[in-house]
């Protein structure tokens, strides 16, 4: 069986409900299912509709049985026979029908030619005897008597006009008819009148007129059957052309496989965030626990350098049709004079819309302690926030060394089928962060800092190959930037990039396998306390459970 597709999902669907994967197709199709979360509601409806057998002891089983009568089958085979023989005679009728059709056309078009050209012959024959009446133009009607049989002439004698009876024998066609009548009128042929002259004129314009008619019906003949010749010819030579594009388009579409989607594992470049830090919600969006841990030096060897450790756990409840998540962070900035450690829970329900829009709603709440070693305080500004300086105790001495903290945040992030869109706002309570200074009368609050982001995921399972472009907005205190970046996965080797409005810029690079990734981001962004671009070197760590074979369960309105 070829890799799971969305021309083939059923057939993968069916199989794997009934258990006939192997370990190896088990693994490919969870896969599959996890890059398109979409999928879990098909999935559990294929679940739903296997039947368990039950096991039903009937007390008399015996008396169910009977015996079998024997048939005469000759009446059900000739039955048989007689179907068959209609069914493909009808389908040889079918697929001949056009081309007999046009082949009888022609023929008997070709036998009108072969008439016409025998009637033209006889036209120049019958009117043969016009050169003997021209040698005695100014004789009686007994000058043409020659060509009129007996028949004639006795209706000659009773009356009628003899050219009309010429004309009677002679003439055939309607349409000649009419223009032999149009030509001769006002002309008189009584019997009186008649002579030779009148009946050479009247001879010679009734030649004319069937040769011309004869001539344009040949004429017509030959251009249709010629038509019809080319018609037959170009239709055998285009119409196989026609269907081998079509079909080499549709398999080529279909064995490429591309489609926009939405895996619902998104990343992104920002300096020292992780996915749960760019938007809360993020927390239980995949079918599988995943733990990330994310070690950061940034500017290392600065005055303001800083270096962090980031874990995450994060995981998805059927029971509760929500996701949760946990976060650690620890950061030491300068050379230790101060230290931050926090710890953060997050709740984020999954509510459906419809199969393929789900909204997300997500509350997280922080809390921690900031301590200063008074020891190495250095008078003058800090920068423990990118692009957000602080006075440094520049107007007295320390009064204390711990600061602890509490905060909330919120997050909203809507999945589509083909893409998402997320919002968020932190510090909503702007505690106090007041470690940078002994001011107790107007004390130093957080800033809020707010994000939103878009983005989406296009796969080609055909080559394995994926690119997952985003664009994010940032903005906490006085940093306000925008970012525009993408993911990029070949097999198992992941890279990608991000640019932003403030010239910042990174690049990542790693690896990706069934249940553990390894990333190495370079970033170089713009210190307000350096007053210059600064490196900095980042290494995530992503480690995730196997995916839960259980169908996800969401909150419907």
């Amino acid at each position: 069986m070829s890799n799971p597709s969305f021309s083939n999902i059923d057939r993968w669907f069916f199989d794997y409900v009934e258990g006939n994967l192997s370990q190896e197709q088990v693994t490919k199709f969870e896969a599959f299912i996890a890059k398109h979360p979409e999928l879990e509601f098909d999935l559990n409806n294929w679940k739903s509709s296997k039947l368990q057998p039950i096991d039903i002891e009937y007390p008399d089983v015996d008396s169910l049985y009977k015996t079998e009568k024997i048939k005469t089958t000759s009446l059900y085979w000739l039955t048989g026979m007689s179907v068959s023989v209609f069914v493909v005679s009808f389908l040889i009728y079918a697929l001949n029908f056009n081309s007999g059709a046009e082949n009888s056309i022609l023929a008997e078009n070709n036998d009108i030619l072969t008439s016409l050209d025998q009637k033209h012959l006889e036209i120049n024959t019958s009117f043969s005897d016009i050169s003997t009446i021209k040698s005695n133009e100014n004789g009686s009607f007994n000058a043409i008597s020659p060509i009129l049989n007996n028949s004639i002439e006795s209706r000659v004698d009773q009356g009628e006009n003899p050219v009309s009876l010429v004309y009677e024998k002679k003439i055939n066609n309607q349409q000649t008819k009419k223009d032999f009548i149009a030509f001769n009128k006002g002309v008189d042929y009584s019997v009186n009148n008649v002579n030779a002259n009148n009946v050479i004129s009247s001879l010679s314009s009734l030649k004319a007129l069937e040769l011309d008619f004869i001539d344009d019906k040949l004429k017509n003949k030959g251009i249709k059957l010629n038509s019809l010749k080319t018609k037959e010819s170009n239709k055998k030579m285009k119409l196989p052309k026609l269907l081998s594009k079509s079909l080499k388009k549709i398999n080529r579409f279909m064995e490429k496989d591309l489609a926009l989607n939405n895996t619902r594992n998104h990343n992104v470049h920002l300096p020292g965030l992780t996915h749960l830090d760019a938007n809360y919600s993020s927390a239980g969006d995949v079918s599988s626990t995943r733990f990330k841990s994310v070690t950061r030096a940034q500017w290392l060897g600065k005055e303001n350098q800083k270096l962090s450790n980031r874990f995450s756990l994060d995981a998805y409840s059927k029971v509760l049709r929500s996701g949760f998540g946990f976060q650690f962070d620890y950061s030491h900035y300068g050379n230790g004079v101060i230290q931050d450690w926090n710890t953060s829970i997050i709740y984020s329900p999954k509510i459906a819309v419809s199969r393929s829009f789900l909204i997300e709603p997500a509350i997280r709440f922080k809390m921690g302690n900031k301590s200063l070693n008074a020891s190495k305080v250095d008078p003058g500004q800090v920068e423990w926030d990118r692009n957000n300086l602080q006075d440094f105790y520049t107007t007295g001495s320390p009064v204390g060394n711990k600061l602890w903290y509490r905060d909330l945040g919120l997050s909203l992030l809507m999945h589509a089928k083909w893409l998402y869109i997320g919002v968020q706002a932190d510090n909503l309570l702007r505690h106090v962060d007041n470690i940078y200074s002994n001011n107790i009368e107007t004390p130093n609050k957080s800033a809020y800092h707010y994000t939103a982001y878009i983005g989406s995921d296009y796969d080609i399972p055909s080559v394995q190959m994926s690119f997952s472009p985003y664009f994010v907005y940032e903005k906490k205190g006085s940093r306000e930037e925008s970012w525009g970046g993408i993911n990029m996965s070949l097999k198992k080797f992941t890279f990608g990039g991000a640019y932003s409005s403030n010239n910042n810029y990174a690049a990542s690079v790693g690896f990706t396998f069934n249940r553990f990734a390894f990333t190495y981001q370079f970033d170089r962004t713009y210190s307000s306390l350096l007053l210059s671009k600064s490196s900095s070197h980042q290494l995530t760590l992503l480690i995730n459970s196997k995916l839960s074979k259980s169908s996800r369960r969401y909150i419907t309105l």
